[in-house]
Parts: C-alpha cells; sequence; structure tokens
C-alpha cells in the first residue's frame, strides 16, 4: 500500500505537470473550481456507499450474505443516480418552456453528475477488493487509472483541448475503464453482483439491510457536506475577490503540499479500518489498538509537524518550478504552512477511523460540520483582505481546530471502554 501511495504520488506529479504546462495559469484555475463542483455528488452522497460496506462486512460470512451487501451497495448506487440525473433533466425542460438560458449550469450538473458516478463506482469495486484482502488489486487499479488519465491529457493537449472537454474525456476513460475492472474482478469473484436494472429492487430503498446503510450513510452524507463546503469554498472565494490565476497557484500549492497527506491518510485509514474491525470483538481488545493509535502519534507527530514544513521551505521553490514553471511561485512563501495543515488533517483523518463504526458514527458530525462551518467563515473573512494567504492560514487553523475536537472524541471514547473493560 505504501509504494502503490508512492507510485500514486508520483503519477498525480506527472498529470499536474502536464495540464500546468498545457493549460495557461487561468485555464488551469478554471479546470479546478468545475473539478471541485463536479466533486459535489461524489463526496456527498455516493462516497458514503464505499465507506458503509466495511461495517456491513464481514469475511466469513456465507456468499449469499456478501452477495446481497454487494447488490444493495449497487442498487442504492443506481437509485442515487438515477435521481440525480433527473434533476438536469427537469431544469432543461423549465428552460424550454420559459426559454431560460441556464445551459451551461446543466451542462455543469450532467458533467458532475457523470464524472462522480464514474469515479464513485470504481471506489466502490476498490473498497470491496480491500474488504477481501486482495490488497495488490486494491492498490494496482487505480494507478492503472491514473496513467489512463495522464495519456488522455497528452493526447487531447495535441488538440489544444480546454479544461470541460477534458473533463468530459477523463469520465468518458473512467467508464470505459469500469467495464474493464468489473470483468477482471467478476472472473475473480470479488465482485458478486451483476450489471443489471431491475426497477423494482432498486426503487425499493427501505428493505432491512438498505435502510441500515441508508441510516449509516446519512452521518457520512452530512460529514461530507460540509467537507465539500470547505473544498468548495476556497477557490470560490478566490475566484471572486481575485482571479482564476490565483484559484491555479493556490490549486497547486493544494495538488503538491496538502493532497500528499489527503492520500497518505486515505492509505493508512483503510489499513487500519479492517484491524479495528477485527480487534471490536470485545473492550480489552478494542483498548489495546486504541492505545497503540495514541502511541504512534506521540512518536510520529512532532516529527512530521517540525520536519515537513521545514524540508518544504527549503526545497518548494525548485520543486514548484520544476513541477509546473515560474508562473506559480507568485505565493511560494505560503507553502510550507499548507504543509502544515495537510499533517493536521492526516491525523485528524486517522483519528477519525475508531469513530466510523455504526454505534459510534454519529459522534463525528458535529466536528465535522463545526470546523468546516469555522473554515469557510475564516476563508470569507480572511481571503478579501489577504488572498492565496488568506485561504491558506484558514486552512490551517480549521485542521487544527478539527484535530483537537477528534482527539477529545477519542479520548472520551477511551475512558468508557477502559470501564467496560474492567
Amino acid at each position: 500500500m505504501l509504494i502503490g501511495t508512492l507510485i500514486s504520488n508520483i503519477l498525480n506529479i506527472i498529470l499536474v505537470k502536464v495540464l500546468t504546462n498545457r493549460l495557461s495559469t487561468e485555464d488551469f484555475g478554471t479546470y479546478s473550481l468545475i473539478m471541485a463542483f463536479t466533486s459535489f455528488p461524489q463526496i456527498i452522497l455516493l462516497a458514503p456507499l464505499s465507506a458503509a460496506i466495511f461495517p456491513f462486512f464481514k469475511k466469513n460470512d456465507p456468499v449469499e450474505s456478501i452477495t446481497k451487501l454487494q447488490n444493495n451497495i449497487y442498487e442504492l448506487f443506481i437509485f442515487i443516480n438515477m435521481i440525480l440525473l433527473v434533476i438536469p433533466v427537469m431544469a432543461w425542460g423549465t428552460c424550454l418552456l420559459f426559454q431560460i438560458s441556464w445551459s451551461e449550469y446543466i451542462q455543469f450538473f450532467f458533467l458532475a453528475v457523470f464524472f462522480s458516478g464514474t469515479v464513485s463506482i470504481l471506489s466502490i469495486m476498490d473498497s470491496i477488493s480491500l474488504a477481501n484482502s486482495k490488497i495488490k488489486l486494491f492498490t494496482l487499479f487505480p494507478l492503472f487509472n491514473l496513467v489512463l488519465k495522464i495519456l488522455i491529457a497528452l493526447i487531447l493537449f495535441v488538440y489544444d483541448a480546454g479544461p470541460i472537454r477534458l473533463i468530459v474525456y477523463f469520465s468518458i476513460g473512467q467508464f470505459f475503464f469500469f467495464l474493464i475492472e468489473y470483468a477482471y474482478l467478476r472472473r475473480k469473484k470479488i465482485i458478486l453482483f451483476s450489471l443489471s436494472f431491475p426497477l423494482k429492487s432498486v426503487g425499493n430503498i427501505w428493505k432491512n439491510q438498505k435502510k441500515e446503510i441508508i441510516i449509516y450513510s446519512s452521518n457520512l452524507t452530512l460529514w461530507g457536506f460540509f467537507s465539500w463546503l470547505q473544498a468548495f469554498f476556497d477557490k470560490w472565494f478566490l475566484h471572486q475577490y481575485f482571479t482564476s490565476v490565483e484559484v491555479g497557484i493556490y490549486s497547486v500549492y493544494f495538488q503538491y503540499g496538502f493532497l500528499p497527506f489527503v492520500i497518505l491518510s486515505s492509505v493508512v485509514s483503510q489499513y487500519i479500518t479492517p484491524k479495528y474491525y477485527a480487534n471490536k470483538v470485545d473492550y480489552q481488545s478494542c483498548m489495546n489498538f486504541m492505545q497503540r493509535l495514541f502511541k504512534y502519534l506521540y512518536i510520529t507527530f512532532p516529527i512530521l509537524l517540525l520536519g515537513a514544513p521545514v524540508i518544504a521551505y527549503f526545497l518548494s521553490p525548485m520543486l514548484i518550478e520544476l513541477l509546473t514553471n515560474s508562473s506559480y511561485l507568485k505565493y511560494i512563501a505560503v507553502f510550507p504552512w499548507i504543509v502544515s495543515a495537510g499533517t493536521f488533517y492526516f491525523y485528524g483523518q486517522i483519528f477519525a477511523v475508531p469513530l466510523m463504526s455504526k454505534e459510534l458514527v454519529g459522534r463525528i458530525r458535529m466536528p465535522k460540520i463545526v470546523s468546516s462551518l469555522f473554515a469557510v467563515l475564516l476563508f470569507g473573512i480572511l481571503t478579501p483582505k489577504y488572498g492565496v494567504r488568506g485561504v491558506v492560514f484558514s486552512l490551517l487553523i480549521a485542521n487544527i481546530f478539527f484535530l483537537i475536537i477528534i482527539l477529545k472524541k477519542n479520548r472520551n471514547y477511551m475512558l468508557k471502554l477502559s470501564e467496560r473493560s474492567r
């Protein structure tokens, strides 16, 4: 998984290098803004389905139970996408009827549904692979997908493709990659659901296990909504008060200074999630797991918090110019601070894992809501005056705040485990 993460980061660097050198700074800012919008359905409605696989999956369950779970996840995925597609179709009909020129917004919505749907079905299949302990498959398929995107970008830029066309072709590439991955995993008997559209079954979303999945996912949907607000409004405020150039520069800093921590936290979280559920057999085992988790925090957090920004301070000017071009060095002084924000985010996500079980997932709602609203408030206050610097410091403060709350929630959880294990 660590090797896969390293290769994934390298491929992301190559992809951004291609995009920033083929698109102008302004066009790359536009591309980043559209991508932030298209992530809306994915983060809020579809990603919770992938997360729901782990609490409901038991490797030793009969094949019938595992097949039922996969079918329920797949049918909920189809149901959500059908509802999402109805919205722009109705809006398009309304525009024709009343002669309203909203075609650009409807186009963006269609694009958002297509892009997020193809990303999310790939994520669902990768999560099923991980739940089955197929680590190599879980690692390799996303890497192949990234290679495909790089190839698409290189081919399209020969024909001077703009940001919108690029995202359209990324979506098409993801769809065909889904068909290939599905065929392979189906042949290996890892994927057990069939690509059918049983409308009656799809529409029945309140049958037993589906209802449980929806209730569980609703907490993550709320989490996702406020995560999206935070991820969208940093770029939106920059675009409102400055230009797409600032959006593009900030997006590059986020890509190289913050996103590696997002990817690493995802890998570490996915690594420890099965271990955490394996230790939930009794209170003492769960307590031991939590103690080991905090031990790693005490050892690694000071090293990463001090070391990463110092390294970024000395290397970032050279690396950013090498990986993009000199026009992205305008605000390079803030780069170590976005690395610090990434460090706090990394530990916040890892310590959210113990609170993701069915009985505790409600506890993560309020920390995410409060920290995200706090971040958006800071964006609104600091961005008009300080621009990129204001966004970066808002991001740092919000992630410090979130980590403090999550650690407190985990401490309270450990106290209860300690009482019950006596």
